[in-house]
């Protein structure tokens, strides 16, 4: 609940924007919560619960793509770095 909590607080829907709001959160206190937990816990609130089915796949794609291409890290370790390691590797994708 504490990645859904960031999320709504921020007024924001988009993986990259969850998981700078969380890195803020979890950089005024200790937080282990990794990118994998995250998801999980976002799938689990209501809110995400009840999105369309079409619209929760989408937001799971994109973040399951983010979680492969950078790993399962911890929320405060995510930087602007794998962010533009992320976008190289789809744009390489979608160049194919």
């Amino acid at each position: 609940m504490e990645a859904y909590s960031i999320l709504k607080e921020a007024g924001l829907n988009d993986s990259k924007y969850l998981i700078e709001a969380a890195r803020i959160r979890a950089s005024r206190g200790t937080s282990e919560l990794s990118l994998s937990s995250a998801i999980e816990m976002i799938q689990r609130s209501p809110a995400f619960r009840s999105l369309s089915k079409g619209q929760a796949d989408k937001y799971l794609q994109r973040w399951n793509r983010f979680l492969s291409d950078i790993g399962d890290l911890n929320l405060v370790e995510i930087d602007q770095g794998h962010l533009r390691e992320h976008l190289e590797k789809r744009a390489e994708v979608s160049d194919t």
